[in-house]
C-alpha cells in the first residue's frame, strides 16, 4: 500500500499530521487528503513589477494550505482559550485576550489567503475536547503556541513573497508572546509546597 504524503510546499509530514490530527480529529470528514504531491513544476517567469506573488493564484499545496493550517489552528486556539478563560480561578482576562488576538490571527490570515486565491476560506466546524484541569489546559495551549510558532518560522523561511514572509513572522512573534504569557500564567498557577 502507498503510503500517503503530505501536499507539496507543507512542513515535514510529522508535523504536519500531528496538527492536521489535532485540528481536524474526525479524519472521514477532512477536506484535506493526504496524497502525494504533484510533480515539481518550473518557476513561472516573475513579473519584476509585482512585488508580491499574493497577487497571484496559489499553487494546490503551496502557501494557502499552509494558511488554511494556520486559520483552522487559530480558530480552536480562540475557542479553547475563550474555555480556559471561564474555567481558570485566575488569569481570565490574560486568556481572553490572548482568544482575542487568536481572532485577530485568523482576520489577516484569512485576508491574506484571499488575497493568494481570490476565495473565502470556510472554516470546519470546530472540535473542543472536554476540560481539563486548568494547568494542564495551559500547557496544551503553551506546547500549540510553540508549535504555531516554529510552523510559522518555517513558513517564513520557504516561501518567495515577501509579504507573506513578514506576516508569517509577525504570527511567529505573536505565538511566541501567548506562549511567553501562558508560561508566566502557569508559573502564578503553581505553587510552592
Amino acid at each position: 500500500m502507498d503510503e500517503p504524503l503530505i501536499p507539496a510546499g507543507m512542513p515535514d509530514r510529522e508535523t504536519f499530521e500531528r496538527v492536521w490530527r489535532r485540528v481536524m480529529p474526525d479524519q472521514s470528514s477532512s477536506p484535506i487528503s493526504l496524497s502525494p504531491p504533484a510533480p515539481p513544476q518550473a518557476p513561472a517567469p516573475s513579473d519584476s513589477s509585482a512585488p508580491s506573488v499574493l497577487s497571484a493564484p496559489s499553487t494546490p499545496g503551496g502557501e494557502a494550505d499552509l494558511l488554511a493550517l494556520l486559520m483552522e489552528q487559530a480558530l480552536q486556539e480562540c475557542a479553547a482559550l475563550q474555555q480556559l478563560a471561564r474555567q481558570s480561578p485566575c488569569g481570565g482576562r490574560r486568556l481572553s485576550a490572548l482568544a482575542s488576538d487568536c481572532r485577530s490571527s485568523y482576520r489577516h490570515l484569512a485576508a491574506a489567503r484571499f488575497l493568494l486565491t481570490g476565495k473565502i476560506f470556510q472554516p470546519l466546524p470546530l472540535h473542543t475536547s472536554p476540560p481539563s484541569s486548568v494547568p494542564l489546559s495551559i500547557r496544551e495551549r503553551y506546547l500549540a503556541a510553540r508549535q504555531t510558532q516554529a510552523l510559522c518560522a518555517r513558513g517564513a523561511a520557504q516561501t518567495q513573497d515577501s509579504i507573506l514572509r513578514d506576516l508569517l513572522n509577525q504570527q511567529a512573534l505573536e505565538a511566541e508572546g501567548h506562549a511567553d504569557q501562558l508560561l508566566t500564567l502557569l508559573e502564578q498557577l503553581i505553587s510552592i509546597p
